[in-house]
């Protein structure tokens, strides 16, 4: 969209504008990075067959990405002083992002790759994304219903699948608004620096709610022991937990246990 980016060695940053710079910037067929991103996706399709899968790039989030161009502090005060110019440039932005999507999935689909993945390292045999609103961390749940929600909600009406990365304890608060969308297929929990592990018993009331909604449960990196204990205290049904072995023998092992507690039907 041409906002202004600085590169580090692990991460990028888009310098905040004014309104009427942002309200400026459009997508550019043209643009230097989305040709880099579409040449490197082509680039991996070409490698990729029958021997992996390629996942999508990182797009961001219509909130995130309006943050990243306004600026989080600015972007806040907005959210109050000016609603509808929040809403304007959100309506745009995921404009935006479904028709870069539908691009990278119709090259990935032209090199013979049947599904889509990610960063959360999950397959899908349809459209799937996982999608997320960081910056609701530092809103209240009035505003995130009013002017974060119905994004999420398209997304979902865009996708086949779609699960939220609820990333954080400041988002606890937005999670019945999350359960309440229909079209969402699930709910993936990361509590934070400085927070307890995912199989503490502190967030079993959470993953209780979600699964009581009907609603996928993604958690990842769990150890051995927390993964016996998490199936020991939830449902199979819609559970997916990733964890990882010191040697094939463990994992095996661990899979048998596993197989026990979660009769397949």
């Amino acid at each position: 969209m041409g906002a202004k980016s600085e590169f580090k060695s692990d991460t990028v940053w888009y310098g905040a504008d004014s309104w009427e710079r942002v309200e400026s910037l459009d997508f550019d067929p043209s643009n230097q990075w989305w040709l880099y991103t579409k040449d490197i996706t082509k680039k991996a399709c070409e490698a990729a067959r029958a021997k992996f899968i390629v996942g999508f790039p990182d797009l961001g989030a219509v909130t995130d990405i309006a943050a990243s161009l306004r600026g989080h502090k600015d972007l806040i005060v907005d959210l109050y002083r000016n609603p509808d110019n929040v809403r304007k440039l959100s309506d745009r932005i995921l404009q935006i992002w479904l028709n870069v999507y539908e691009q990278l999935y119709t090259i990935m689909r032209r090199y013979g790759q049947k599904g889509t993945s990610s960063w959360m390292e999950l397959w899908c045999h349809k459209r799937w994304y996982p999608i997320h609103a960081d910056f609701a961390y530092m809103l209240s749940p009035l505003k995130f219903e009013e002017l974060v929600l119905p994004y999420l909600k398209e997304y979902c009406l865009g996708l086949d699948y779609a699960i939220y990365h609820l990333d954080g304890v400041g988002q606890i608060p937005h999670l019945d608004h999350l359960l309440d969308v229909e079209e969402l297929t699930g709910i993936q929990w990361v509590p934070g620096a400085g927070q307890l592990g995912l199989e503490s018993p502190e967030w079993l009331h959470l993953y209780r709610k979600v699964q009581k909604r009907g609603k996928n449960l993604v958690l990842q990196g769990v150890t051995p022991n927390g993964a016996r204990f998490l199936l020991k205290n939830l449902k199979p049904k819609g559970l997916l937990l990733s964890t990882h072995c010191r040697s094939e023998a463990e994992a095996r092992q661990l899979l048998k246990e596993f197989d026990k507690q979660t009769p397949r039907s």
